[in-house]
């Protein structure tokens, strides 16, 4: 068997990042999430966190705390989760996702974000596939 080439080990896929996304069980309750990748070619969510990062410089305040969790917190409701399923409230009360109900889930559990976050933003997790490649290709 061959080394794999750098393409292999970095090369990640659109689709991948932006259509199929990853699905990031929580063990334990069972709850699923389903996200885009956070940076790569997803440039709505890159550009949300690039303007908010403008407006927190622009008050003079530093981008640490609650600013960056807020940021985070709203780019993930907005732009990286795109499904999600046994989601429950605290009364077991099933969850739609809505980005109000995404908002306030991480907004009460904020360890959450970073756990999702972290997932989003690996790259390892959207590596392009041979397969995937050349169904790209076809379009």
């Amino acid at each position: 068997m061959s080394k794999p080439t750098l393409y292999d080990q970095f090369e990640t896929s659109e689709k991948s990042e932006l259509e199929d996304g990853i699905m990031v069980e929580i063990p334990g309750s069972g709850a699923q999430f389903w996200l885009k990748r956070a940076g790569g070619a997803n440039l709505p969510f890159t550009k949300y966190v690039e303007a908010q990062n403008r407006k927190v410089r622009a008050a003079g305040k530093e981008l640490t705390g609650e600013f960056g969790e807020d940021i985070i917190r709203t780019g993930l409701a907005q732009h990286l989760l795109f499904k999600w399923g046994n989601v429950t409230d605290r009364k077991w009360k099933k969850m739609t996702l809505t980005p109000e109900n995404a908002i306030k889930l991480l907004t009460d559990l904020p360890d959450l974000i970073m756990v999702l976050y972290n997932q989003a933003a690996n790259p390892d997790n959207f590596l392009a596939t041979a397969e995937v490649m050349e169904e790209e290709a076809k379009n």
